[in-house]
């Protein structure tokens, strides 16, 4: 029961996504990819307001990192994944060097990576998440994107199973969104002393 409301949050960012790019450009355009979308805040700003009620017993300072944290990399997430995928999908890449081909293709993949790994680590360290809701979210985000495949696939979806289709049917955003919560529950709230493969708790002193 207690999930019920981050999956409600992680359901509607998919939703949000899908009607509006059915509504401004329909399924078989590619125009989607750069203009600015609304359902992106939108989702985003219900995902926050989750997280500040979820992270309300936890220290001011873990809680405005958390929030401010989750902005910043949700803003880098954005605008960086539009101008990676509008490199990857350009026309002019072929006429480019192979190692800029590569490069290029490959940049959104290790934006993901990085906005993952910077997020995970840490709210790891400031908000000592149990293990298992930890690596829950962590393997949650990296099979985002597979999951949304196989969704894709398993339902005959139009346009077939594909990356760029797995982001514009709107599959993807409620399993990032739910993987990205899974730690912010289930938590110490008591900054690691320790580093990444210390205890589950945070650091305790004797009275």
């Amino acid at each position: 029961m207690k999930y019920l409301p981050l999956i409600a949050v992680s359901i509607l960012t998919g939703i949000l996504w899908r009607i509006e790019l059915h509504m401004r450009w329909g399924w078989a355009s590619l125009d989607w990819i750069g203009p600015f979308h609304w359902a992106f805040p939108i989702g985003a700003t219900a995902y926050l307001i989750w997280t500040a009620a979820e992270l309300r017993s936890a220290s001011r300072r873990s809680r405005y990192l958390v929030l401010g944290l989750s902005i910043v990399l949700g803003a880098a997430a954005y605008f960086g994944g539009s101008i990676t995928m509008m490199w990857a999908n350009s026309r002019w890449l072929g006429l480019g060097p192979k190692w800029q081909v590569i490069l290029f293709m490959a940049s959104p993949g290790i934006l993901y990576a990085i906005l993952g790994a910077v997020y995970f680590l840490t709210v790891y360290r400031l908000l000592s998440p149990t293990r298992s809701n930890f690596w829950a979210g962590v393997l949650g985000y990296v099979a985002a994107f597979p999951l949304a495949l196989l969704l894709l696939w398993a339902t005959h979806h139009k346009g077939g199973s594909d990356t760029i289709h797995a982001i514009k049917s709107g599959f993807v955003f409620p399993v990032i969104a739910l993987s990205l919560g899974m730690p912010l529950m289930n938590r110490n709230d008591q900054p690691r002393a320790q580093g990444f493969g210390g205890s589950a708790c945070g650091s305790t002193t004797a009275p």
